[in-house]
């Protein structure tokens, strides 16, 4: 590929992205309650594994790049495999699903060891009477309340807003009355 090509592709790329940078979208609270509800349906440890996704923005590309050229490989052994009308093109299903799973498992772990490193500030906010008192019963209101004060401890901007939902979802999962116990 000649300069001139990597230059117009570079200009073209650099056009695509807005003047602030990367928009990322708020969601509002509405939606942000809803979503929270839903992740409820969730194990336990999909709820870390989730979180941990939400945490590959913060961590080296490598992380990110690992996980996508995995799923990319997945993706084209499939595609081969039904090219060559049934002859295996590699890895078998009992591979690709090992591989999954360290990936769901490094994911998992990157929830537990986030939400364990900010644990004492959430506990600051989360554990009093008021707060434990309102959540025996979860609602609409509940969530947008707990919601708010997790966003205001994780002090996340509100383009972030998804990961306190995700934050709260885990601690609903495990009560809030047994988080605030934990050690």
């Amino acid at each position: 590929m000649g300069e001139a090509t990597l230059l117009k592709n570079v200009t073209h790329m650099a056009e695509e992205i807005p003047e602030g940078g990367v928009h990322v979208e708020q969601l509002d609270t509405e939606t942000l309650v809803s979503e929270t509800t839903k992740l409820l349906r969730m194990r336990i440890d999909e709820l870390y594994a989730t979180l941990g996704a939400q945490l590959l923005v913060f961590t080296k590309p490598t992380s990110a790049a690992g996980i996508v050229s995995y799923l990319s490989a997945v993706r084209n052994s499939s595609e081969a495999s039904l090219l060559l009308e049934g002859l295996s093109a590699g890895p078998s299903l009992t591979e690709w699903a090992t591989g999954l799973e360290y990936i769901h498992e490094m994911l998992e772990s990157q929830g537990k060891r986030y939400l364990t490193e900010k644990r004492e500030g959430l506990r600051k906010a989360l554990c009093n009477q008021d707060i434990l008192a309102l959540s025996d019963e979860v609602n609409c209101s509940t969530v947008q309340i707990l919601m708010t004060i997790i966003g205001a401890t994780l002090r996340f901007p509100r383009e972030l807003d998804s990961i306190s939902s995700t934050t709260l979802a885990i601690i609903l999962k495990l009560g809030l009355g047994n988080f605030c116990c934990q050690k």
